[in-house]
């Protein structure tokens, strides 16, 4: 943890091999990371030296402290899925095979599910878990379509959105056709893809990462490998397009998993600090 007010670092964890975003809850002060874990609690018939156990941790935000470790893989394990981790790819061990890239607790009750739960997007197995937590079992998933997605969102009480790669790798790592936003609706059990046609015409492909933010006002996308965010309303018009682009010689450079601010307290906050 950084703070930008003294330049100084507050606290440093390197406990696991942390990778991707994390996901910070502000009001009750805590982070949901992600990372391998460096000493591994699972069964050594399971662990290769080079195995990554994904896990999500979950930290004191103001101190650091680690409050708990949740072995992603350890679930898997036991609800009898493991078939995801150690086969089916080709004879040799997989060691990456979940490689969790998004973590997003509910922060309030909803149709499906109750506060405190996790959504997960296992990348690698091309799947979306809802976890709980506490008990540490799988209460959903999703993998029919998905291709490497990466971002999920609670949107309201019956739905959540996430963003589908399509990323496959046959002659090079590729998106076949274009990025896509899911919306899966609970009430109904089904998978809708709305603003394909947006998408595809606006040629947002990212390979890797990606993210994106269904607002009021339109929806956001983060375009990682192209150094691009576009921003356009439910119709289909762009109402703004920004490239991370160089004044001096015109290279474009990639964006991270940018975060966009809609609540009015946290602008007001940072338009204070700054």
């Amino acid at each position: 943890k950084f703070s930008p007010v003294t330049n100084e670092i507050l606290w440093f964890k390197d406990e696991y091999n942390f990778h991707h975003t994390f996901f910070v809850n502000e009001v009750e002060k805590y982070i949901w990371a992600i990372g391998c874990s460096k000493n591994s609690k699972l069964d050594k018939k399971y662990l290769t030296k080079s195995f990554c156990d994904d896990s999500v941790i979950r930290i004191e935000l103001e101190t650091g402290k680690i409050i708990e470790e949740i072995s992603v893989t350890q679930i898997m394990i036991d609800a009898g899925i493991h078939n995801h981790l150690f086969i089916g790819r080709k004879d040799m061990s997989a060691p990456d095979p979940l490689h969790i890239n998004d973590v997003e607790e509910v922060l309030s009750d909803t149709n499906f599910t109750v506060k405190g739960n996790l959504f997960l997007s296992l990348g690698h197995t091309n799947m979306v878990l809802l976890i709980n937590p506490s008990t540490k079992k799988i209460l959903w998933k999703l993998h029919d379509r998905l291709f490497h997605q990466h971002d999920v969102d609670v949107i309201n009480g019956h739905e959540i959105a996430v963003f589908n790669n399509n990323r496959i790798y046959t002659d090079r790592d590729k998106v076949y056709k274009n990025n896509e936003i899911f919306v899966y609706n609970f009430t109904t059990n089904q998978l809708s893809s709305p603003y394909d046609e947006i998408l595809n015409k606006n040629k947002v492909r990212t390979v890797h990462q990606g993210l994106f933010e269904i607002t009021d006002y339109g929806v956001f996308v983060e375009e990682q490998n192209s150094g691009r965010y576009i921003f356009f309303e439910r119709n289909g018009k762009v109402i703004f397009e920004y490239l991370n682009k160089s004044e001096d010689n015109q290279d474009v450079y990639v964006v991270h998993w940018s975060r966009l601010i809609t609540n009015k307290d946290k602008i007001e906050e940072i338009k204070r600090k700054l």
